[in-house]
């Protein structure tokens, strides 16, 4: 798979659930939260992330990318494991099979969360029940109160 394949697969994912794309990132806009999603690419290969993340509309985001962010990554070594050969598009997969598995990673991690996210509460909750609040920003935990 190239890198464009990888592109216009993410876009048939995220285009049918009103995701609009702008360069190599995919955003939606509730009026209250932007919900984004971003493929970077790694400096060690062709090998990419998938980062999104949340964007509080009552909070300046002029100069973030989003103010919670998180990764694609499994929640056992070998999920997280197979993402990161699923992402690495050196290693050679069927491209059915590439695009099967990267779409039940897609809907199981990232828009499960993303449909769950509709508003700042439904945010401020999740990160208290997470245990990566440490990795929320000062402003962040201020603007929701977490601290």
């Amino acid at each position: 798979m190239e890198k464009t394949e990888l592109i216009k697969f993410l876009h048939e994912v995220f285009k049918p659930l009103s995701f609009k794309k702008k360069n190599n990132t995919w955003s939606i806009d509730n009026g209250v939260l932007i919900k984004k999603l971003e493929l970077q690419k790694s400096y060690f290969g062709n090998y990419y992330y998938l980062n999104y993340g949340i964007i509080f509309k009552g909070l300046d985001y002029n100069d973030v990318r989003t103010h919670v962010y998180k990764r694609l990554a499994g929640a056992t070594k070998e999920e997280n494991k197979e993402i990161n050969s699923l992402l690495n598009l050196d290693h050679r997969f069927f491209e059915i099979e590439r695009k099967d598995k990267l779409q039940f990673y897609i809907n199981d991690k990232i828009i499960n969360y993303f449909n769950r996210m509709n508003n700042e509460e439904d945010v401020k909750i999740d990160l208290k029940d997470s245990s990566f609040l440490d990795m929320v920003t000062v402003t962040v935990r201020k603007y929701l109160q977490l601290d």
